[in-house]
């Protein structure tokens, strides 16, 4: 770690723009170093663990810097053949090239042999991913043990901060790592944000435009650790594995609001006290409304309210959220087009808030007027904790 932060000091100096992962061509390398090798990433985004190594315990990949000239175009790289014998093939050859030209190309072996090989080598990478995992977390305990330690002397508060600020750093991006490997184990396929379909990133992009400025910045961000499958039947965020479920029409808001799921589950950011504080903007409801909400809405937000086909009171699509919420604080007596079933809401204690935070996540994303004060009026001190964890993840 501290030497792949040095070689950060080294390229700035420099002042090198770009490098490139450059993984050991040989058959011992992690799927994690196999799958950076030759990719190339900008100095001023430089984070071990994540686009630079150590991405694992014991990792033998390093960087280099990248210049795309004519000068580097005839440079090669060493690799090593199955007895552990050096060679050299062209530089701009990546791990997955090369173990298709000189390992698999090599293996002249049965059919039955084949599908033995195969089953052996998905077993020793599932064991290799298992063991990384395990390294991974005992890497964070030690770490973490190291920030106590500093702690328990008299150090400087700002200094105490900055390890704190470090060490959150270091444990997102092991966990990310650790979901990375889970995900390969149960063989769910994801994509990253750059490879979405331009039918729905495009929309994505077009709408940040006119986001809120922190809720910008904030999305512009995570969207880059952040992985999605599709088409599936709903959009979800899967907490488990730490992806994005899409479906083939969803909406531009909708996957703001689901960024903003995985923001609570990296930061922690939804806690029983933050449902109090909902309880607390329900029972203001209440004494205004004179426990009838409905009709407490239909005479101050009149402009929000749509009726369907069966005369019931429902609020314009980009009222959604709103009808969310209430939709959980009411455990559905109060319905208005949009929410979960009550199965879902008594589910989890925290899941009314947790729903809050992902809809405050969409509405500041679409960032409509009309729309936010509503939300501000209704949700007072759920909205003032949401304004304040947003100035925090802008900290990080």
């Amino acid at each position: 770690f501290f030497a792949s932060a040095s070689r950060k000091e080294t390229y700035d100096k420099l002042e090198v723009k770009q490098y490139k992962i450059l993984a050991v061509l040989d058959t011992k390398t992690s799927t994690i170093c196999r799958d950076m090798d030759g990719k190339v990433f900008d100095v001023k985004d430089y984070q071990p663990g994540l686009n630079a190594n150590p991405f694992h315990a014991n990792c033998r990949t390093t960087t280099t810097p990248y210049f795309n000239d004519k000068f580097t175009q005839q440079q090669e790289r060493a690799a090593r053949d199955e007895n552990g014998k050096t060679y050299y093939v062209p530089a701009n050859m990546t791990y997955k090239e090369w173990y298709n030209k000189s390992v698999e190309s090599n293996r002249k072996v049965s059919a039955k042999q084949n599908i033995d090989n195969t089953e052996s080598l998905h077993k020793q990478q599932m064991k290799q991913l298992q063991d990384i995992a395990q390294q991974q977390k005992e890497q964070l305990e030690q770490l973490q043990n190291v920030i106590n330690q500093q702690k328990q002397k008299k150090v400087d508060i700002f200094e105490e901060q900055q390890a704190d600020d470090i060490l959150k750093k270091i444990k997102k991006n092991i966990n990310r790592n650790i979901k990375s490997i889970q995900r390969q184990q149960k063989g769910i396929t994801t994509i990253s944000y750059d490879d979405l379909p331009e039918n729905i990133k495009n929309p994505f992009e077009k709408g940040l435009e006119y986001a809120n400025a922190d809720t910008k910045v904030i999305l512009q961000e995570q969207i880059k650790h952040t992985q999605f499958a599709l088409p599936c039947e709903k959009n979800a965020y899967n907490r488990t594995f730490d992806y994005i479920k899409l479906k083939s029409d969803v909406s531009p808001s909708t996957i703001a609001h689901e960024i903003f799921h995985q923001l609570d589950e990296e930061n922690d950011i939804i806690k029983s006290r933050v449902a109090k504080l909902l309880q607390e903007d329900y029972e203001r409801i209440l004494y205004l409304s004179q426990d009838d909400i409905k009709s407490y809405l239909l005479k101050h937000f009149k402009y929000a309210i749509i009726y369907n086909l069966r005369n019931e009171m429902n609020v314009k699509e980009k009222y959604r959220g709103i009808s969310d919420i209430l939709s959980g604080l009411t455990r559905n007596g109060v319905y208005l087009g949009y929410g979960h079933d009550n199965e879902y809401w008594d589910e989890d204690e925290l899941n009314v808030a947790k729903e809050a935070w992902g809809q405050y996540g969409r509405i500041t994303y679409t960032n409509d007027d009309e729309v936010l004060e509503m939300f501000e009026y209704l949700f007072p001190n759920f909205y003032q904790y949401a304004i304040i964890k947003t100035k925090d993840l802008l900290k990080e």
